[in-house]
């Protein structure tokens, strides 16, 4: 190899992994809105219908080993079942919301159907890639291993495609929390003449106020419990000492 060629060929490697870190920093970045996304809108439920913490959603980064050698197989249906529990918490909490609120759940999805087909979907075609990957060159017919391999990148495209609307809903389900029943948003002028949403409005907030009332009302007899014990046994020591005394007193 003359010295032409290895500057070709190291001009090649290094647009390669140029194109690969680009890439990686695309899918990253994909990732991070997504999870911003599922925040924001596992936010939006009040703590009490919540199935699941608004940062456990960043779980879904787990998908990024699966570029580790090896073991990138094992973290990637880790994280595919991890996405499946994601979807069923999300839409239960979103469903609770919804009926706390009193608005109507017939027809809503939550994201559930389009979730469980993106998510079973991932688990489903893991293990077949894998099963490709070890077993496609032993393949004898080379157009065989062709098909199947578009296969693979068709249910991989239709899989991308769930997870796009999945995350749209998503999006959708959010605003639509923090926009309240009516759509509008805080402050709008609409809150000076839509009464029945200012009605509405005005029952959730009290609702609200009254759960953090009863919660610190919990906590503060929480921290006050201790106190009281002690000043209950105080009060039983006070009293067998005076025992005696008063019988004295008595006789």
């Amino acid at each position: 190899m003359n010295q032409n060629q290895q500057n070709a060929f190291f001009a090649g490697l290094a647009a390669a992994l140029i194109c690969i870190v680009i890439i990686l920093l695309c899918v990253l970045a994909l990732y991070i809105f997504f999870c911003l996304t599922l925040q924001r809108t596992q936010t939006a439920v009040r703590p009490r219908n919540r199935l699941i913490a608004p940062g456990l959603v960043w779980l879904h980064l787990l998908h990024l080993g699966g570029i580790i050698p090896f073991l990138g197989i094992v973290i990637g249906i880790g994280a595919s079942v991890w996405d499946l529990i994601m979807v069923l918490k999300l839409g239960g909490s979103l469903q609770r919301e919804f009926e706390y609120r009193g608005w109507r759940t017939n027809g809503e999805g939550f994201g559930k159907p389009v979730g469980l087909v993106w998510t079973i979907g991932q688990l489903a075609t893991l293990p077949l890639a894998l099963i490709f990957n070890l077993v496609g060159g032993q393949l004898g017919n080379p157009s065989v291993a062709m098909a199947v391999g578009l296969v693979m990148m068709g249910l991989g495209l239709v899989l991308f495609v769930c997870w796009i609307v999945y995350w749209v809903q998503m999006a959708g389900y959010g605003k639509r929390l923090r926009e309240g029943y009516r759509g509008y948003g805080a402050g709008g002028i609409e809150d000076d003449y839509d009464d029945e949403y200012m009605d509405r409005r005005g029952r959730e907030e009290e609702d609200d106020f009254d759960f953090d009332r009863s919660r610190r009302r919990r906590d503060e007899d929480e921290e006050d419990r201790p106190r009281r014990r002690r000043r209950e046994v105080r009060d039983d020591e006070d009293e067998d000492f005076d025992r005696p005394r008063r019988r004295r007193d008595e006789d």
